[in-house]
């Protein structure tokens, strides 16, 4: 028969374990050195996951848009490496994030639209610059959501 305090002392040992991991995790988001670079990468990368499964070309505006979209991912890969950084993690998934009133037209290209608008925004509100790779960020953004209105505005 097993010690009531043995058992006690595993319990304790193993909550112990679990604040210490939550507690590193939590850590390391609050540590990342970019905090707005490092969000318009992931927006980035989830507008990259829409337009990649998307099954219409519209017009090619949907390829337009992915290839801008891929030279701001690579630009903010660069801005992160400046700094020693490690890209984060990134889940590739989900239904589209538009308004139930847009669901109707395109709606993967209006959840792409505005992963690239938020992006857009918080890269606009980003403190360095990080050798130009921000700024040349701003630019495929920009170039990404022309496309991308012209997509979402494709008939059917």
């Amino acid at each position: 028969m097993r010690n009531p305090l043995s058992t006690v002392a595993g319990v304790l040992a193993i909550a112990g374990t679990l604040f210490f991991v939550i507690g590193n995790a939590a850590v390391a988001q609050a540590a990342e050195p970019h905090p707005h670079i490092y969000n318009a990468y992931r927006m980035l990368r989830r507008a990259d996951y829409v337009l990649r499964i998307g099954d219409k070309e519209l017009g090619g505006h949907r390829r337009a848009a992915r290839q801008q979209v891929e030279m701001a991912l690579q630009q903010l890969q660069l801005a992160i490496t400046v700094d020693h950084g490690t890209l984060p993690p990134v889940g590739e998934s989900g239904t589209p994030q538009a308004p139930p009133a847009e669901l109707h037209h395109h709606a993967w290209m209006q959840d792409a639209l505005r992963q690239c608008q938020d992006a857009k925004t918080e890269l606009g509100a980003a403190s360095q610059d990080l050798k130009g790779h921000r700024v040349k960020a701003i630019q495929h953004v920009d170039a990404a959501i022309v496309q991308l209105q012209q997509a979402v505005n494709y008939p059917e």
